[in-house]
């Protein structure tokens, strides 16, 4: 199923003063610009290097579902109507429940709309998300306060984090590792739009309802989510499936 753009105009109304970002005290209005150095992993007190440690450095860093998310965008090596389509991925860091769609354009609003496509198929609450430098999250010569994906984050009562250096993060590598795209790489097959977006679709739907991941202790994501109080009866998640008011759950 692809996803074309919609232009999303929101009020600046909401932004708050800018301030000197920094790390764990950010506000919707004001996006964090994560240092050299800094990563999720330290910011979880150097956990993570091992398998078993996974789990203790995801709680710190995020204990509930919606506390962050990671997002990024990847060119597919094909070409989709002349275009070269590109498709967006987020994954809850606590739950590790993913959602992803493709999109023909290659723009800060194709992101804008992803970001609009999430928050309708989680079923709770986006408090911060994480993404890497890229042009339609980040811009170097444009403030992060004003660039329009941050901006549209605010709007959505969520803090925007760029991270400088995500493949050097044992987290966020970790988990990229889950995206679709990353498994898409090695694989010579699927390349055009009929038999990508039904992998897609089932790749999201196995991996957060049927597949025990080691980062978080052996558990399907959405048994994961099932651990949270308000989720105990959600028995499947499907971002594709999506009803008024529930997410993408069921």
């Amino acid at each position: 199923m692809k996803r074309l753009p919609k232009l999303n105009q929101g009020s600046l109304a909401s932004l708050r003063t800018p301030r000197s970002p920094v790390q764990g005290s950010g506000s919707p209005g004001t996006p964090n610009l994560a240092p050299n150095g800094w990563n999720v992993t330290a910011s979880a007190g150097g956990v993570g290097v091992r398998v078993r440690d996974f789990e203790e450095a995801i709680e710190r860093v995020a204990p509930r579902p919606g506390s962050k998310l990671y997002l990024e965008a990847r060119r597919l090596n094909c070409r989709w109507y002349g275009l070269q389509p590109m498709l967006f991925s987020a994954i809850d860091l606590c739950s590790h429940l993913q959602v992803a769609q493709v999109y023909l354009t290659q723009t800060v609003a194709s992101a804008v709309d992803f970001l609009d496509f999430l928050v309708a198929s989680y079923p709770f609450a986006v408090r911060e998300v994480y993404t890497p430098p890229d042009l339609w999250f980040c811009d170097p010569v444009v403030p992060q306060v004003i660039h329009r994906f941050s901006r549209e984050c605010a709007i959505r009562n969520m803090i925007h984090t760029v991270l400088s250096n995500p493949s050097q993060d044992v987290i966020i590598r970790k988990l990229r590792a889950y995206f679709y795209h990353t498994l898409l790489e090695s694989s010579e097959d699927g390349t055009s739009e009929q038999l990508i977006v039904p992998d897609l679709r089932n790749h999201l739907l196995v991996h957060n309802n049927f597949t025990a991941l080691d980062t978080i202790a052996g558990q399907v994501p959405v048994e994961k989510l099932r651990t949270f109080s308000g989720f105990e009866s959600i028995e499947q998640f499907d971002p594709y499936a999506t009803r008024p008011g529930a997410g993408g759950a069921s």
